[in-house]
């Protein structure tokens, strides 16, 4: 699941416009508005895209533990921005890979594990 989504993930990244637009929005917005991208439609698009993925996680979390509750991922904030860091994602936007970012997540879980 984790590669099937990564590979949508890059798809939509690298290979879209929608992709181009959200890295150029990363990495200015008065130069992404300038440039004629439609920013409120483009956040929107945005929004959507994590709100689908977010679903998407919330099902499998209620799949693995074989119960829902609004309180299990309490704490997950900072393994998940640690993983973002670590993976080479810039905080300010523009730069970032979901590849770099898998292996960072997969490192940060052998550490806890461990």
């Amino acid at each position: 699941v984790l590669i099937v989504l990564a590979i949508i993930g890059t798809i939509i990244l690298r290979k879209t416009a929608l992709g181009r637009h959200i890295l150029a929005i990363g990495n200015s917005h008065e130069a992404a508005e300038i440039s004629g991208i439609s920013i409120p439609k483009t956040q929107i698009l945005i929004y959507l895209l994590v709100g689908l993925f977010t679903a998407f996680t919330a099902i499998m979390m209620t799949s693995y533990l074989g119960s829902s509750n609004y309180g299990v991922p309490v704490g997950l904030e900072f393994t998940v921005i640690s993983a973002v860091v670590l993976g080479g994602t810039a905080l300010v936007g523009g730069k970032g890979s979901i590849f770099t970012t898998i292996v960072a997540a997969i490192f940060l879980v052998t550490i806890t594990s461990a």
